[in-house]
């Protein structure tokens, strides 16, 4: 595995741009603190199943596995719901984790985000859907880190292509790819319309302590907690599939 460079900007940087948005985010109880530790931990089991599930995909119906070497950092959103008729939207909630200076996600700790958009492209009928996100450029990366990412953006999401052998070059690939699998569906690339990726300030104050911002997690040399350790050993598992088997045609 290629070693992967940290980016320019500091913790310092990005967190000062985050502080602000969270000032309140450490203002928890004991109780809520031990909620939302226990949702965090069910939301990594999901994702973590998001992860093995694509594995178990037909070599046509998977991510293909360039796009999945190359990526930075991915995001797993297990369960993004379509809300009614009469409210709109979409919303979810999952994790982000960037690869360390080694290459690997093993020990790189995940960040809590969630995910609003305004329409979410699924099957017709189709009310949930998991979400995968692969973040391919450094100043993909960058957005990431500032705590919100809008998909329609100047760094627009794409829905990505399928297929585990697929050639993809690095002159070819987009900043950033988005999928989806819909219950009882297949993966395939997704459209979100007006779309943003933030970071869920309370849920990473209850993982890492008050006020934490994204890039002193995602950048940071620091333990991955034990109550989503299984969401990175599943990230790991996929991402190192998708490496060893880089020689197969």
């Amino acid at each position: 595995m290629a070693m992967f460079s940290r980016l320019g900007m500091t913790t310092a940087t990005a967190g000062a741009l985050f502080l602000a948005r969270c000032a309140s985010s450490g203002d928890m109880s004991a109780e809520q603190k031990t909620r939302l530790l226990n949702q965090q931990r069910d939301r990594a089991a999901d994702a973590a199943q998001v992860l093995a599930t694509q594995q178990e995909r037909p070599n046509n119906q998977r991510i293909p596995r360039d796009l999945i070497r190359n990526a930075r950092c991915v995001a797993v959103l297990p369960g993004v719901t379509k809300a009614g008729l009469v409210v709109g939207g979409t919303h979810g909630d999952g994790f982000v984790s960037c690869r360390d200076r080694s290459g690997d996600f093993a020990k790189a700790p995940p960040a809590a985000y969630d995910l609003n958009a305004a329409s979410l492209g699924l099957q017709a009928g189709a009310q949930r859907a998991n979400v995968i996100m692969l973040f391919e450029s450094r100043d993909a990366v960058r957005a990431v880190l500032d705590g919100q990412f809008a998909l329609n953006g100047t760094l627009s999401a794409t829905a990505g292509p399928s297929g585990w052998d697929r050639r993809i070059g690095a002159s070819r690939q987009a900043p950033v790819y988005v999928y989806s699998q819909s219950t009882g569906g297949l993966y395939a690339g997704l459209n979100l319309q007006g779309g943003k990726l933030s970071a869920d300030a309370r849920a990473n104050s209850a993982l890492y302590g008050p006020g934490t911002p994204p890039s002193s997690i995602l950048l940071a040399d620091r333990p991955v907690p034990a109550s989503v350790r299984r969401f990175n050993d599943a990230l790991q598992n996929w991402a190192a599939e998708a490496s060893n088997d880089q020689g197969s045609t």
